[in-house]
């Protein structure tokens, strides 16, 4: 089990420790170690369950090894800790374009472009947005309040919103 934690280690020493971590196991993942990266996330994440970064790291390895809809709930998860970080975001878009999802995808790459400080990702995300769609999905209407809509509905509904807003 990964140990960060000690009652000598100011904040700081904390952060840079638990970034290192972070830093390695991409590594692993860009070296095609697989297993070891897997491993260290689920290590990672018994002490740190609330850091939203580790999410967004899980789920690249996921989407490396195909298991697409497992990569989407890690996503979905690190969103609930931190709904406005532009690499979760980044993924998520990226994610939506793997499956095939392109209105889903453009409508990520857009709020990742809104909370994205970084120039140079920013172009990359206006490069990804001139995606074409290539569908012959209609946007719905949604009637009623939305909180009381089952998934499937608002979901369509929201992905048909996205449509219109990139249109």
């Amino acid at each position: 089990m990964l140990e960060f934690r000690n009652i000598n280690n100011s904040q700081s020493d904390i952060e840079q420790r638990k970034s290192k971590i972070k830093q390695d196991i991409q590594l692993l993942i860009e070296n095609g170690y697989y297993a070891e990266a897997q491993s260290s996330i689920e290590s990672y994440l018994e002490v740190e369950p609330d850091d939203f970064e580790i999410y967004s790291i899980h789920a690249v390895l996921l989407i490396y090894q195909g298991e697409l809809d497992a990569a989407e709930r890690v996503l979905n998860q690190g969103l609930l800790y931190n709904e406005y970080d532009p690499d979760l975001l980044f993924n998520k878009s990226w994610l939506m374009e793997q499956k095939g999802d392109i209105a889903l995808a453009k409508y990520y790459y857009g709020r990742a472009l809104t909370y994205c400080r970084d120039t140079e990702i920013k172009n990359q995300l206006k490069e990804k947005l001139s995606i074409p769609v290539t569908t012959n999905e209609q946007p719905y209407v949604l009637i009623g309040s939305p909180v009381h809509q089952d998934y499937e509905i608002l979901k369509k509904f929201l992905k048909s919103l996205s449509l219109v807003l990139l249109l």
